[in-house]
């Protein structure tokens, strides 16, 4: 499977960084929509605009995440492997998590409270970096 990415699609998500630099993220809220008390996560403007820029610039891709879920949740429990995973890991990773909301709402807040996007974009800058190196050696 090929990433398809551009430096375009890289840059359109990248400009997101800062915002899941901020110690004090606040993704959304918990809003009750329901009279018997039940809850759902809101995520608030910015966070949107990064989930739809994610599918818009082809972040969010088809495959088996169910399959795969056990290799993405090492990526999880040990960030050091998000600094050497490739685009297409990072596609597949990514689209776990946006996947995982579907079933466990609030799961993507999680996700970005503890860092974990943050280093998914850290690592994405990353090879973004090198493919400004690699355009100006040719």
């Amino acid at each position: 499977m090929e990433p398809h990415l551009t430096a375009k699609n890289l840059d359109a998500v990248l400009k997101y960084l800062p915002v899941f630099e901020k110690k004090d993220i606040r993704p959304g809220d918990w809003q009750k929509v329901s009279q018997e008390g039940l809850l759902a996560y809101n995520y608030n403007d910015i966070i949107s605009e990064f989930i739809y820029e994610l599918y818009s610039e082809g972040f969010i891709i088809a495959f088996n995440w169910p399959k795969w879920k056990k290799e993405g949740e090492k990526l999880i429990q040990d960030r050091r492997r998000i600094e050497k995973a490739n685009l297409v890991t990072l596609q597949k990773l990514l689209t776990m998590h946006v996947r995982m909301e579907r079933f466990r709402e609030g799961y993507l807040a999680s996700i970005i409270k503890s860092g974990h996007m943050r280093d998914i974009l850290k690592r994405i800058e990353a090879i973004r970096r090198k493919m400004n190196q690699k355009h100006k050696k040719s």
